[in-house]
């Protein structure tokens, strides 16, 4: 088969999917029968041929849990980045987030700018995403999980609330139970649900939970199946970011019919304005009891009466675009 004739061989920066609601998981579905999907691997990125090498969360790449690892991977990077400038392969880059989540060190920050220099398009998840001047970008939305969850359906226990993902610093979930113990709500209860970042911040929230009954704590990964039990269990998605810019956990939320009280901000608003009245409450500055007593009690005077509303996202059309982009830079 020929170069001409043959699917467009893209390998992600993101491991392979392993039946959780990943990214990556809606990108090999939705992807049209021209673009062959690979997920990532040292080996396949530096022996496996590829047609486009499409990144997301760059600093994943070369960070790992301890120095020796890092410096292996900081090296594994400065091979890779040689090899696609060598091969003259073209970069693709997703922009999740404004900035990693973490700070990094000198070696990161110059391999992030290399990787920079060497990417050919960029696509944003939203139109506010601020990507470099000079190289040409794409919106294509996040999509939605309407589909991946149809069959899941269940009534809200009144009163609880959950927050759940990766848990991290930055995300609030100390100001979000620290809320919980001052609402004059009595009746609200309080999950949080994910694996913490690491050990210190761990014992954190563990202490502030030991401190009610109200609030429970599961401190590790947790498979789709309990996740979206646990969603579907709850009356609020509570997000109480200190920045939020791009979240998956907004839309598998808005997927289980499920409103969220995220940080108001013009990416929020947008999505606000697209699902409709009653989805998306907001809280401004910094999280406490008056912004969740305030979106409890407009969620219970106003419920939505409708399901949300989701405008373009699907995944065949997110991958029918994606694979516009590969065909765009490989020409």
């Amino acid at each position: 088969m020929s170069a001409k004739t043959r699917p467009i061989r893209v390998l992600q920066s993101m491991s392979a999917p392993d039946g959780t609601t990943k990214f990556a998981v809606q990108m090999a579905e939705g992807a049209p029968a021209d673009v062959e999907q690979h997920f990532f691997s040292w080996r396949d990125a530096l022996l496996r041929g590829y047609d486009v090498f499409h990144v997301h969360w760059p600093e994943f790449l070369f960070r790992a849990g301890t120095r020796p690892r890092s410096l292996v991977k900081y090296a594994l990077t400065v091979l890779l980045l040689t090899r696609i400038t060598i091969r003259r392969t073209p970069i693709v880059r997703t922009v999740h987030n404004e900035t990693p989540h973490e700070s990094g060190g000198i070696a990161e920050t110059w391999l992030l700018r290399w990787l920079t220099t060497m990417t050919r398009h960029y696509v944003v998840l939203n139109p506010f995403s601020v990507t470099p001047e000079d190289r040409p970008v794409t919106l294509i939305p996040h999509g939605h999980y309407r589909d991946w969850f149809r069959a899941r359906r269940a009534a809200p226990v009144s009163g609880r609330l959950i927050s759940c993902g990766l848990l991290r610093p930055y995300k609030g979930i100390e100001s979000l139970m620290e809320a919980l113990l001052s609402t004059s709500y009595s009746d609200l209860c309080l999950h949080v649900v994910g694996k913490p970042v690491d050990v210190e911040f761990a014992s954190q929230l563990r202490r502030l939970a030991a401190e009610s009954p109200r609030i429970r704590l599961t401190t590790e990964f947790v498979p789709d199946d309990v996740l979206v039990d646990e969603i579907l269990a709850s009356e609020l998605v509570v997000l109480p970011y200190k920045k939020m810019h791009n979240s998956g956990i907004v839309f598998v939320a808005l997927s289980l019919n499920r409103p969220v009280l995220v940080p108001r901000n013009e990416v929020n608003e947008w999505i606000a304005g697209e699902v409709g009245s009653g989805w998306v409450h907001f809280f401004d500055g910094g999280f406490d009891d008056e912004d969740l007593e305030t979106a409890i009690r407009s969620l219970r005077t106003d419920a939505p009466l409708s399901e949300p509303s989701f405008t373009s996202r699907s995944w065949e059309e997110a991958g029918r675009a994606y694979a516009s982009v590969y065909r765009k830079v490989l020409s």
